[in-house]
């Protein structure tokens, strides 16, 4: 019942600050709306200029929240595919798959990092977490 009336409440106000009631609707109610509307234009917006790297990163991380294994690896695959000589990619891939206990794949990962960036503390320390 609760939502329901919430539903009804948001409808109503709606309503009333895109009719001519405008002027007897509270003037912070309209400015949050007003600001609500230019922040979910903004996001349209951005998802349009999003480059195709930043859009696999997004729904691998998007996919791993919810724990989507395959879609977020294919998702890994497809930023990898963008950009190849990316150790930093690579890097997160390899995390991605220490995550979910592909051991055998995050060991392939990151000697792809290693050729790409070079031996460092946190290679080392990976590499060193995976033996045991």
């Amino acid at each position: 019942m609760y939502i329901f009336l919430q539903k009804k409440l948001k409808v109503c106000l709606q309503e009333a600050i895109g009719s001519s009631e405008r002027a007897n609707v509270p003037q912070d109610i309209v400015a949050q709306f007003e600001t609500i509307q230019e922040q979910k234009s903004q996001l349209v917006q951005n998802s349009f200029s999003e480059s195709a790297t930043a859009k696999h990163q997004r729904l691998a991380e998007e996919f791993d929240i919810i724990c989507d294994v395959q879609n977020s690896e294919r998702e890994y695959v497809n930023m990898l595919i963008d950009e190849p000589n990316s150790a930093d990619k690579w890097y997160e891939f390899s995390l991605f798959s220490l995550k979910f206990n592909m051991q055998a794949k995050a060991e392939q990962y990151l000697e792809k990092v290693i050729k790409l960036q070079g031996m460092s503390k946190d290679m080392h320390l990976m590499l060193a977490s995976m033996m045991l």
